[in-house]
């Protein structure tokens, strides 16, 4: 039987998969192991099947980003909500998913 890729992470009844979506020139490649030390950027995979990208290259922060995802799937997060601005340097607003002034 294939060894399943990444790093397993269970949150209540979430379950998710920590992975390496790696380039097409990246020299580790063929390692599924969870462990590689390459700068791809990591992948988390629910059991639905449905993938996400952490947005992050380490494995630590990309692991911190998917338990804090299953965390809100499962029910045990607060979901932060959208605000209509946000506060930028220098005390200034800016505009947000073109919800200000709505």
């Amino acid at each position: 039987m294939r060894q399943k890729r990444g790093r397993k992470i269970r949150v209540g009844s979430v379950r998710v998969t920590v992975y390496a979506r790696h380039g097409a020139n990246c020299p580790q490649k063929a390692d599924s192991s969870g462990s590689v030390a390459c700068d791809c950027i990591k992948w988390m995979q629910f059991a639905s099947g449905k993938r996400e990208s952490t947005n992050q290259w380490t494995w630590a922060a990309a692991e911190k980003v998917a338990r804090e995802r299953a965390a809100q799937l499962a029910g045990v997060a607060d979901i932060p909500q959208v605000r209509k601005s946000e506060l930028i340097a220098g005390g200034r607003h800016r505009e947000v998913h073109g919800l200000a002034g709505a």
